[in-house]
């Protein structure tokens, strides 16, 4: 193009470009693509054992060999797998054998930074070959796993001629387990979705079960309630501002159909429901709890 040519050749000719001109794109995705190496019985070690599709594909995009040795070790890392009759605890249906565990399923995962169990939803889920499992047992529990399926452990890491134990928290493979290993299991499994059976009163009428009433109460009580307890006066006390009509009018509400109870309104900032069979209910709802 001559320099003297006027700016608005240079616009006219962006206009147009080809859209033709290199790879055609149009049928990709961008928003929904997935990366994912195959399940294959015999594991791959080296780059020639890969499928010849995956290879070819590699060559074919001129990747670096050090990004092949990569493709490798994920292979590797690919398939840690428990037995298909595993039971996983899920937040929507209960236990569920792992081989019935679909997408969308809410699973208990383990939070590590807050030494909890938290809900995670299940992004995806495959079934490998037949492939070779070892049996870890331990406090009368046990599973089924791949060599390569990771597992929490303390193990003892004391150097030299140290005396005292030095027990360190890490994550190692169950091919990797070691005697004196002290294996990570929760102290309680989660009960989740299901309704718990609750302590009867006497002298009042309880909820056998627990409901979401139930459990929007006991929130409310825990956030914003306590007990009053004396030798002539036992109740529940919850802050409530007179201005907050609506909620007065639902505590009022739950209490008088859980429990047969009225709800009292007492001054500008409290709500009341006198009644020590309440009262003593709750005390023992919690010692079952902490127990």
């Amino acid at each position: 193009m001559d320099a003297g040519e006027p700016a608005e050749g240079v616009a006219h000719l962006r206009a147009q470009a080809d859209p033709d001109v290199g790879s055609d794109l149009s049928g990709i995705d961008f928003d929904n693509i997935k990366y994912f190496v195959r399940s294959t019985e015999k594991q791959a070690a080296t780059w020639d054992d890969l499928p010849a599709d995956i290879r070819n594909t590699y060559d074919k995009l001129g990747i670096p060999e050090a990004e092949k040795q990569r493709l490798i070790a994920g292979v590797a890392a690919q398939y840690e797998c428990l037995a298909g009759d595993t039971l996983v605890w899920t937040a929507n249906r209960g236990q569920v054998a792992i081989k019935d565990i679909e997408f969308g399923d809410r699973v208990f995962a383990y939070d590590e930074d807050a030494g909890r169990f938290v809900v995670a939803p299940v992004k995806a889920a495959a079934q490998t070959d037949t492939r070779l499992t070892h049996e870890v047992k331990t406090t009368g529990r046990s599973i089924r796993a791949t060599d390569n399926h990771p597992v929490l452990v303390s193990r003892d890491e004391r150097t030299g001629d140290r005396q005292r134990a030095r027990y360190v928290r890490r994550w190692v493979t169950v091919g990797d387990i070691q005697p004196g290993d002290f294996i990570a299991v929760p102290r309680r499994l989660p009960e989740f979705g299901v309704a718990a059976e609750l302590p009867s009163a006497a002298g009042l009428r309880t909820p056998a079960v627990s409901s979401v009433d139930l459990m929007w109460l006991l929130g409310f009580y825990i956030g914003a309630g306590n007990l009053h307890l004396s030798t002539k006066t036992y109740r529940v006390q919850f802050a409530i501002a007179a201005t907050d009509a609506a909620l007065r009018a639902e505590l009022a509400r739950v209490v008088d159909e859980l429990f047969g109870l009225r709800c009292v309104e007492a001054g500008e900032y409290r709500a009341v429901v006198n009644s020590k069979a309440l009262t003593d209910w709750i005390v023992e709802l919690a010692s079952a709890v902490c127990r």
